[in-house]
């Protein structure tokens, strides 16, 4: 069966078409088998070979010839690929040959173009020489023409006017290159009529010179800033343009309208002269003649600085020197006068004004670096405004170096703190003064004197002559003081600020009025206000000062604070108070009123310090020697004045416990040993109960006014203690018949019912010791020993309540001496006396044997700092 017996499709499918693009052995089998396939179905499934094979003979036999096809047709495409890459090797190699012939070509080209360059450079190179040349002959010739113009008689040079009457800029710039060189030349020459020819070249440089100045300063009348750039560049090639420059800053406007309106700023008569010196006045603004002056300086630079850019062609060095000008002259001048008024008025209006000048001249030297920085960015020249900002700060600088340099500034606010808080202090000081003792003075009278030098300082002021010390308001520098030390019995009133400044007729009546006793007293309000006085003085010297300088600026300050707040004021009340303490007539009953002096001088303790630890020490954050300098030496001072308070305290319970002492001392022999006549005697209290349990709560009633908190308590409990004892000790003193016991155990009953209305916990085992100790005068002899057995009592050996059994009428008679004596030999009661004992408590064991008691009183813990303790006074009630 050869390959034209197969059926059209496999004949199709034996095609070169179809053996292309994506070819599958699969499926070309299926293809080629797909009659042979139905045949079989046809024949019910039987499997004959044969046709298959003779599919698979004839499409081999196909395939063989479209292979010989296909290799005739490689054969031929490859011989054709061949014979066009021999014609493309040849045309390549062609055009290989033609562009390195090119390449040739241009370098040759372009040597000969190097070559013609360099001969063109040369030849402009001797055309510009030759150029300059001719330039320099013909200015040569026109010098030497000018030159012999004017050497003639005439001495002068037509040439010359008749360019500066061209009107041209650029001739006129011609004639200001001519003449300087002129100016050159007829200084090397020397001939006859040189120095004649000198002269007249001098007289028309000066001439000119003025002629440009003339038509500048007309032009700036008229506002013509081309002509004004015009002439600025000729004087500026001319001499430099310093002339031009200093004809501009002096003839502007706004300097010879300062100098006519200088005297019109009358200093003195605006509102803020009676604010400055007023220490409680607040948000005291800038003096107003400066404000005003600060705004005409803010609206000239801003308007001049674009003129001065359009018109010079360096306009930084123009601005430099219209604003040192500015600073110099207007600014300094008004400065200074405002300083010198100031100084003459108060130190603390000093201090104010120089405070706020600062912060004014700051905002404005601001506001200029804004003009110029916006005027600036539309220049060429990038580097003008730093320049002129440099400037700025250095006349700042400049400005307030007088009043800041070294230790100036410092001293002042030092001094005037020193005389706020002595003339505030002066009624105050002048009442402990009238009180000192003339005879044997003590540690108080030394510190009241030092308050008088330290007050010294106002009375100074007064002896001041009145041209100096008077303002035109007629409010002199001593005055302000003078008013400030007639307030202080006013701060303790509820009376507002402007009332207590207008209660002031005048400077005098302040001093002239004589000091009252509420002047000697200590005032939380008081404190406060000399606190805030300190606190604006700190925030003035933050402000003001260089930062390496506040941490010991920061030191000298808190020195005054606390020599003045702390000694001269919360030292001074407590060592009056004590003075007045050991004053008091042991003969007469005492009077605790000086007591308030603690509550307040607690008080104030904290609110100084709080506002130190608050304000003060951070400011030394920087220095670790000067911080931990200032917080040992407000420690040191604090602990000074908190053992005052001990003292004060202690010497409080000592003169109590005299006077119960004395009191009791007044209970009669009989008291308790009543005769059977005498009526209710089993219903009233001794004279001398009656007394000391009245002055108990004399005592209960003042402490509650004078002392608050822990301070409150620990008095109470001291006293108590002292009281319990001295009571134990005065009941051992007397007989006592079983009728008396009933009035020494009503007496017992109503001290118990005093001290138990003060609400102290820990002496309520004394009261309950002191009951069961009335009881015992009061039982009859056989029931004596099982009330010793019982209760508060069996805790207690016999033999420690034996004096108090021997006060018993009937100790002897009814052999009470033996009763203790047994019981103190029975081993078991001892035993269980001794367990008793160490069931007691430490405020009964006090009280019952009269120990010697440590006393403290504290301030509250939020006073001091960590680790800092109260020293303790001991105290003795027995």
């Amino acid at each position: 069966m050869d390959g034209y017996d197969l059926d059209p499709e496999t004949k199709e499918l034996l095609t070169i078409d179809n053996l292309r693009g994506k070819f599958t052995s699969k499926e070309f089998l299926e293809r080629l088998c797909h009659n042979n396939i139905e045949a079989t179905k046809q024949n019910h499934g039987v499997f004959d070979p044969v046709p298959y094979i003779r599919t698979f003979e004839a499409a081999l036999d196909r395939l063989k010839l479209i292979k010989e096809d296909v290799t005739n047709r490689e054969d031929d495409l490859r011989r054709d690929m061949q014979q066009t890459e021999r014609v493309h090797a040849k045309k390549t190699r062609q055009l290989n040959t033609n562009f390195e012939n090119v390449i040739s070509s241009f370098q040759g080209l372009e040597l000969r173009i190097s070559e013609v360059g360099t001969t063109a450079i040369r030849i402009g190179e001797q055309l510009e020489q030759l150029d300059k040349q001719q330039k320099r002959a013909i200015e040569a010739r026109l010098l030497i023409e000018c030159y012999t113009e004017f050497s003639r008689p005439e001495g002068t040079s037509p040439q010359l006017e008749n360019l500066m009457n061209s009107g041209n800029p650029a001739d006129i710039l011609r004639v200001a290159v001519i003449t300087r060189r002129l100016t050159s030349v007829s200084k090397d020459i020397d001939l006859p009529n040189a120095a004649k020819t000198r002269a007249a070249i001098e007289a028309y440089i000066e001439q000119f010179e003025r002629r440009i100045l003339k038509h500048f300063d007309r032009a700036y009348r008229e506002n013509k800033l081309d002509e004004m750039a015009d002439a600025a560049k000729v004087l500026t090639e001319f001499n430099g343009g310093a002339s031009v420059v200093q004809a501009f800053v002096n003839q502007h406007e706004f300097f010879i309208m300062r100098e006519r309106l200088e005297g019109g700023d009358v200093l003195g008569n605006d509102a803020i002269w009676q604010r400055l010196p007023d220490p409680d006045a607040e948000n005291v603004k800038t003096e107003p003649s400066l404000l005003r002056l600060y705004d005409e300086v803010r609206m000239t630079v801003e308007q001049e600085i674009q003129t001065i850019r359009t018109v010079f062609p360096v306009p930084e060095n123009v601005i430099q020197v219209f604003l040192q000008r500015v600073f110099a002259q207007s600014i300094q001048q008004r400065l200074e006068e405002l300083m010198d008024f100031a100084e003459r008025n108060s130190t603390l209006a000093y201090l104010r004004c120089l405070q706020s000048s600062r912060t004014a001249t700051i905002s404005l030297v601001d506001d200029i670096k804004e003009f110029d920085t916006s005027s600036a960015s539309l220049s060429v020249v990038d580097h003008s405004a730093s320049a002129v900002s440099l400037v700025l700060d250095q006349n700042l600088e400049d400005l307030f170096v007088p009043y800041l340099e070294g230790n100036r500034y410092i001293e002042r606010e030092k001094k005037s703190l020193e005389e706020l808080f002595a003339s505030f202090l002066w009624k105050f000081n002048q009442w402990h003064t009238a009180r000192k003792q003339t005879k044997n003075p003590t540690m108080f009278d030394r510190v009241v004197n030092q308050i008088s030098s330290a007050a010294s300082s106002v009375r100074q002021t007064e002896m001041e002559p009145p041209e100096r010390s008077a303002t035109p308001s007629g409010d002199g520098r001593g005055a302000s003081l003078r008013r400030l030390a007639g307030t202080l019995q006013r701060s303790h009133s509820s009376k507002s600020l402007h009332q207590r400044d207008s209660s002031v007729d005048g400077a005098h009546q302040g001093l002239g009025m004589e000091p009252t006793e509420a002047d000697g007293l200590l005032s939380i309000d008081a404190a406060k206000r000399m606190i805030k006085w300190h606190a604006e003085s700190i925030g003035r010297t933050v402000e003001l000062s260089s930062s390496l300088e506040t941490a010991k600026d920061a030191r000298t300050l808190l020195s005054v604070l606390m020599e003045y707040v702390g000694k001269a004021y919360v030292e001074t009340a407590l060592d009056a108070a004590l003075s007045e303490a050991n004053a008091q007539d042991t003969r007469s009953e005492p009077r605790l009123q000086y007591l308030q002096t603690i509550r307040i001088a607690t008080s104030i303790l904290q609110l100084l310090r709080s506002y130190i630890d608050t304000a003060l020490i951070p400011l030394a954050a920087s220095s670790f020697t000067l911080r931990r300098e200032m917080a040992n030496y407000t420690n040191n001072n604090i602990a000074l004045l908190e053992n005052k308070i001990n003292n004060l305290v202690q010497k409080t319970i000592d003169i109590i416990l005299a006077w119960v002492n004395a009191l009791l001392a007044r209970q009669k022999k009989t008291d308790f040993r009543p005769k059977e006549d005498e009526a209710s005697i089993s219903t009233l209290q001794t004279a001398p109960c009656l007394a000391v349990v009245d002055f108990l709560s004399k005592v209960h009633k003042q402490a509650t006014k004078a002392l608050d908190g822990e301070n409150f308590h620990q008095f109470l409990l001291q006293t108590g203690l002292s009281f319990q004892a001295a009571l134990l000790d005065h009941f051992k003193k007397f007989q006592v018949t079983a009728t008396g016991g009933i009035s020494l155990t009503k007496d017992l009953t109503l001290y118990e019912e005093a001290v138990g209305a003060w609400r102290v916990q820990e002496l309520r085992d004394g009261n309950e010791f002191l009951h069961e100790l009335g009881n015992i005068f009061i039982v009859r002899p056989e029931i004596l020993r099982s009330l010793l057995r019982e209760g508060t009592l069996a805790r207690i050996k016999p033999h420690l309540l034996l004096p108090y059994l021997q006060c018993r009428a009937d100790f002897k008679t009814a052999n009470i001496d033996r009763m203790v004596t047994g019981a103190e030999e029975k081993k078991d009661e001892g035993i269980g006396f001794r367990k008793g004992m160490e069931r007691m408590s430490a405020s009964f064991w006090i009280s019952a044997f009269c120990l010697q008691l440590p006393y403290s009183i504290t301030p509250p813990s939020s006073y001091f700092k960590e680790n800092h303790h109260t020293t303790s006074t001991p105290h003795n009630p027995c």
